[in-house]
């Protein structure tokens, strides 16, 4: 436990220049919490589980995201919130939604956030006011001049549910993660959304009227009606992709060069550009592939563990000095406190202080391994002259490092694995369009977890409104 209140106290000290460097009250960002479910999906899994929570919401979402781009990932919200509508209006009832998302508009230009009028919906792809008669929705546009960008990702449905999801609104080939909180820890998911809206809401929200709503009946596995309750056949799609139906889709067919497995299939839903499974797999291994493939964890019952958010506020102005917050000090604090091993899963990774910690830890005869992605967002990493440069020259520049000023025993300590797909054999560059992984996760000691939307990349450390979770019980199981 010592490390976890090392962590915790620099992330707090964090707050003395600033109380709300955070983005939440102070008193909120040590909390308890528990972990009904976790998803490690590609984005239409995801998805799907949002929709079933939006339309059984019966008073209030907030709903907070960077990117909303069309596309079949926003129709399954839209979809979602129209359907929820129509479930209101049979029980005569209305629903507020309140949507942050990061677009620039003129309005910008004055204050970094601006209502978005309705006539200007259905450009983004958002149903129009006329089609949601019982959802009462208010969309604010976010984003601080000039790459202050609202990098949050998640979703508050009545006070009682939070996601909190590494992916956007938008259709890619990535894999991601996302985590269903319930306990304590929505009232701090709430205040964050809160202070992120920073204008007047209209209308105003109604749970925020009540005592704290979160719930002690927490919804583990066969509990969680959400999940077991078939009254829509989109709602039960959540569950629809089991192991036993993976694998029954696979009988009868034939070894072939280009197989289509069920998993590849599942794999390419909604991405920009079909891919086949890797010719080297034969029959018998992609079964075994698709028959292990387990996207939906149901944590068994515990109790309340404690919680603490590490976010950081949007900086707009170029430069690399918003350093003091405590999402920094957090991830400084795993670099400098760690005893045995840091895990890190990130798309990007490039910035200074990420890199210096990498080289400090492994130095002290720290394990650290990286999962990095080939090629991720190259154009707008490597040329850019403030963001720190693509995946593989960091990786170079790290082994370089290692290499010319440490010894053997310090160069193992430091392993680095390009993201593979579970259906290829081999890394698949992100220009392709067909195989990425966008997923932001840290472990250390095997005891403390973070994981949220911010990456480990200049953008994040130093200028993005990012939202993390620092969880101090290993829960998460990665497939």
């Amino acid at each position: 436990m010592y490390l976890v209140f090392q962590l915790f106290y620099g992330a707090i000290c964090t707050l003395e220049l600033d109380p709300l460097a955070g983005c939440i009250s102070p008193r909120l960002i040590g909390t308890s919490g528990v972990i009904p479910l976790t998803i490690i999906s590609t984005i239409p899994d995801i998805m799907r589980y949002y929709y079933h929570i939006i339309v059984h919401a019966q008073k209030e979402i907030l709903f907070a995201t960077c990117w909303w781009e069309k596309g079949d990932t926003a129709s399954i919200i839209c979809n979602a919130l129209r359907d929820l509508s129509k479930r209101a209006a049979q029980e005569k009832r209305h629903v507020i939604v309140k949507l942050l998302i990061d677009r620039f508009t003129k309005h910008n230009l004055v204050h970094a956030h601006a209502i978005l009028p309705s006539e200007h919906w259905e450009h983004c792809n958002i149903p129009k006011a006329d089609e949601l008669p019982f959802v009462l929705l208010e969309v604010n546009t976010s984003h601080r001049l000039i790459v202050g960008a609202s990098h949050s990702k998640f979703l508050i449905v009545d006070r009682k549910i939070a996601l909190l999801n590494s992916n956007n609104i938008y259709d890619r080939p990535n894999l991601e993660m996302m985590i269903h909180y319930e306990g304590d820890v929505v009232n701090s998911f709430y205040d964050i959304f809160l202070i992120s809206w920073q204008i007047p809401f209209n209308p105003r929200l109604v749970c925020l009227q009540e005592e704290s709503l979160a719930s002690r009946d927490f919804h583990f596995f066969t509990k969680n009606a959400l999940v077991l309750e078939d009254d829509n056949a989109q709602s039960t799609a959540v569950l629809a992709k089991t192991t036993t139906e993976i694998v029954s889709n696979l009988t009868g067919l034939q070894a072939t060069p280009h197989l289509q497995s069920p998993l590849t299939a599942r794999l390419n839903q909604f991405a920009r550009s079909d891919s086949t499974a890797d010719s080297n797999l034969n029959f018998q291994q992609l079964q075994n592939l698709s028959a292990d493939f387990s996207p939906y964890i149901f944590h068994t019952a515990h109790q309340p563990f404690p919680i603490a958010f590490v976010n950081r506020t949007a900086h707009g102005k170029p430069g690399h000095t918003d350093k003091n917050n405590p999402q920094n000090a957090a991830w400084l604090g795993a670099f400098q406190y760690a005893q045995k091993s840091i895990f890190i899963q990130t798309p990007n990774f490039n910035a200074t202080l990420a890199i210096d910690g990498v080289l400090a830890a492994c130095r002290r005869g720290i394990k650290v391994t990286l999962w990095l992605d080939l090629g991720y967002n190259d154009r707008k990493e490597g040329h850019s002259t403030f963001q720190g440069g693509t995946n593989e020259h960091v990786v170079k520049k790290l082994c370089k490092e290692l290499k010319d000023n440490d010894d053997e025993a310090v160069r193992k300590n430091l392993e680095i694995f390009w993201y593979t797909a579970k259906d290829q054999t081999h890394p698949r560059h992100f220009s392709e369009h067909k195989r990425n992984c966008h997923v932001k996760f840290m472990a250390i000691d095997d005891q403390v977890a973070i994981m949220g939307s911010g990456n480990m990349d200049t953008q994040s450390w130093l200028h993005s409104e990012v939202r993390n979770i620092d969880s101090y019980t290993y829960l998460y199981i990665l497939i």
